[in-house]
């Protein structure tokens, strides 16, 4: 507050304008309230806003895996008399494989806007602004990135009304650069004291980039389910096998005892299908063994 008083003082005694910006917070994950400035417009309708913003720096190693899976059946095929049972190995193999591996970093974070007037807000943008200091080269704030952040989840905001909108700012790191800040600039226009032209409140955060990156894996893992199709006049057991979990390559294999319980003069084939389902994206793939029975 000491120090609220003592700028604003400053300012007047250097004939600043008397619509001094009132800082809430720090700039790091700070709040800027945009007051209405005194001018000839000041009668005039409209509302304001104030709005406050998140930042996080991050850096993300991204390894991206592709699964195959193949079946076999030994043997792959039986001559049952009714009565007799015969058995059957069935063998999956799966294969994992590394598809892809990148490295993102940036910045994040949500950007909170609320509606302090009594009028629907017009015009309602934001943009976003990453910035840097490299001491003792450059001391003050430059920016090096600017996006526009999408707003289209909730354009208006109502009287009382708050949103908060998510951004994500993917960026090169500067080399030797250790101090970074994201500003927003929140416009509105419609904003009391500024009718028709975009104004609005600017909050700022501080933010730093990991020392290290963040691994994720996609579809790391995989588990594979088997079904089986056992013909009319056979009994198949056992019914029911896996799942299975897998976090690289591997195999499973199973036995299955067949028996020819009413089939007389006949050709029938077991149909058996694996499935495998990737951890992540949920993509399937599916193999298939056939045993021909005779009976």
């Amino acid at each position: 507050a000491i120090a609220l008083v003592a700028f604003g003082t400053a300012m007047a005694a250097a004939g600043g304008s008397s619509g001094l910006v009132a800082v809430v917070s720090g700039w790091t994950g700070g709040r800027e309230i945009a007051p209405p400035r005194a001018d000839p417009q000041q009668d005039q309708s409209g509302t304001s806003i104030q709005a406050d913003k998140t930042a996080e720096g991050f850096w993300t190693r991204i390894i991206t895996y592709d699964w195959s899976l193949t079946k076999s059946a030994s043997p792959d095929a039986l001559t049952l008399a009714r009565g007799e049972s015969g058995e059957v190995m069935y063998t999956i193999e799966v294969t994992r494989e590394k598809v892809d591996e990148s490295e993102s970093a940036g910045v994040r974070g949500t950007i909170c806007v609320t509606n302090t007037g009594e009028a629907a807000t017009e015009g309602l943008a934001i943009t976003d602004i990453v910035e840097y200091k490299k001491p003792p080269d450059v001391t003050d704030w430059t920016p090096f990135l600017t996006v526009t952040v999408d707003i289209t989840e909730k354009p208006i905001l109502d009287p009382g009304e708050s949103h908060c909108y998510d951004y994500e700012i993917p960026f090169t790191p500067l080399e030797g650069v250790t101090q970074y800040r994201n500003r927003a600039h929140v416009t509105i226009t419609n904003h009391s004291g500024h009718l028709g032209e975009p104004f609005g409140p600017e909050p700022k955060a501080g933010f730093s980039l990991p020392d290290s990156p963040t691994v994720v894996e996609v579809d790391e893992s995989a588990s594979v389910s088997d079904v089986e199709h056992c013909p009319a006049g056979f009994t198949c057991m056992p019914s029911e096998t896996g799942p299975w979990t897998f976090h690289d390559s591997g195999s499973v294999s199973f036995h299955k005892t067949i028996t020819n319980e009413t089939a007389c003069d006949v050709m029938a084939e077991l149909h058996n299908v694996a499935t495998l389902t990737e951890g992540d994206t949920h993509e399937t793939r599916t193999a298939e063994a056939v045993v021909h029975l005779t009976a």
